[in-house]
């Protein structure tokens, strides 16, 4: 049966040189200042951290240089503009020999949510690739096509707590002491990242906005201090994406209600994240917004942002 097949039925699949399947985690912004433009590109200073909503991501070698990418559990043309296809030209623009493959993947995480779902999927086939025929090792940089992909992508390659800044190259990645249980919940509709970047450029005409100050979030985070992070989480895109989408409002709303210390928007939306003083807590608040006829989960922050599946 092919791996496509079995992944999609849970089997186990067992790992060769010729494949690799792996779980590519979601991201959540803990905040997010946007610090102008470069190259035609937003530039932004944000912290981010990994969560456990993964999509899997199964790459086999092919003997010609065909790579065809087949998605499940999301609405996604595989037609050569999304974030795989992207990733495997990127390579290629560095190393042309770059075998083909069979790439499958079970989408897991919502899309249009800001949770880096194609960003991750894209990391996760340059992760694979690059284990599988040795790239780093022939002298391909694959922080550099992963840049080229898409700016969440060389991020992305790591995941875990980190501080981003620029177009998405410099990645500064730390370990968080904090207690943080957290929520993300999403109504019904997505914001396209392309509109909300958009929308942000005409409400804010110099195109930067900083609400965050990402020093003292990354401080508190360090030292392991809830609190005084929460006073730091923002995110520079809510405005636009409120109106892209008001639903988005509701969300926040919600959270709150629900009894969340902080909720902010995640990365362009349309998702929100709502944090909560125990576990306990936040898996009540999850079940409460499910019932109010949201896509909500209790999650926990993790250190890494993609895993063998098979070790």
């Amino acid at each position: 049966m092919p791996i496509c097949l079995q992944l999609l039925k849970g089997c186990a699949i067992l790992v060769s040189v010729q494949s690799l399947t792996v779980q590519a985690y979601a991201k959540i912004n803990l905040s997010l200042n946007i610090t102008g433009v470069q190259d035609h590109m937003h530039t932004v200073d944000m912290i981010v951290a990994s969560v456990d909503i993964a999509d899997v991501v199964s790459v086999s070698l092919r003997p010609d240089k065909a790579v065809n990418v087949r998605y499940s559990g999301a609405e996604i043309k595989a037609d050569g503009t999304d974030s795989v296809n992207r990733a495997v030209a990127a390579l290629r623009t560095q190393y042309p020999h770059v075998q083909g493959a069979d790439i499958c993947i079970q989408k897991n995480i919502p899309m249009c949510a800001g949770l880096g779902g194609s960003s991750v999927d894209a990391a996760a086939v340059l992760y694979a690739l690059d284990k599988l025929l040795n790239l780093t090792e022939r002298g391909v940089d694959i922080a550099a096509a992963a840049l080229a992909t898409g700016s969440d992508v060389p991020y992305m390659l790591q995941g875990g707590f980190a501080r981003v800044s620029g177009t998405g190259g410099r990645v500064e990645h730390f370990s968080s002491a904090a207690p943080l249980y957290a929520v993300i919940a999403q109504g019904a509709h997505g914001v396209l990242t392309g509109q909300c970047y958009g929308l942000f450029d005409t409400l804010y005409p110099q195109k930067m906005f900083a609400p965050s100050d990402n020093t003292a979030l990354t401080a508190a985070l360090k030292k392991g201090d809830s609190s005084a992070a929460y006073t730091h989480m923002d995110n520079a895109l809510t405005a636009p994406a409120v109106k892209l989408n008001p639903q988005i409002a509701h969300t926040l709303n919600a959270l709150k209600d629900a009894g969340a210390q902080k909720a902010l928007l995640t990365g362009s939306g349309s998702a929100c994240t709502g944090f909560f003083p125990d576990l306990p807590s936040a898996q009540a608040a999850a079940q409460q917004l499910q019932a109010c006829g949201l896509w909500a989960r209790a999650v926990q922050l993790i250190h890494s942002g993609i895993k063998n599946t098979v070790s």
